[in-house]
């Protein structure tokens, strides 16, 4: 009875993790795409005309929810553990504007780094991206 028990128990529990893990799949995907590619010209073309105001907290709060979502998988699937260190209490301090963060992207998880920061700073659905010109023309496959 041990074995079957055993047995049946490991089967649940990977049952369970299949199911959890497709369910947080499927969480990332609604966030990701459909917060990214649907609602924003959604947003465009019936909110931005009647009140601009609310048209940019609709979008900062679904990149909030983007890229957060993102930050969640890295720290609950990759069981990534985010340090911070130098001045964060200095740059919470900042009179409010505009700050400009800036990475080497020598490796991928520059992104990853630029989102736990913006998260704890409470500023990850202001977030813009800039790239060199040069990169326009990078073929994407």
């Amino acid at each position: 009875y041990v074995c079957v028990f055993g047995g049946l128990s490991v089967m649940l529990l990977g049952v369970f993790y299949y199911a959890a893990g497709s369910v947080f799949m499927m969480w990332i995907l609604v966030t990701t795409c459909f917060n990214g590619n649907v609602l924003p010209p959604m947003s465009v073309l019936f909110v931005k005309p009647f009140s601009p105001h609310w048209h940019e907290k609709i979008l900062h709060w679904l990149a909030d929810l983007g890229w957060g979502s993102i930050v969640d998988y890295a720290e609950i699937v990759g069981r990534m553990q985010p340090v911070i260190t130098g001045d964060i209490v200095e740059i919470q301090n900042c009179p409010p504007g505009n700050k400009v963060l800036l990475c080497n992207h020598v490796s991928m998880s520059d992104n990853i780094a630029v989102f736990v920061t913006a998260r704890v700073l409470g500023r990850l659905g202001h977030l813009r991206f800039f790239a060199k010109k040069e990169l326009v023309y990078v073929p994407v496959l």
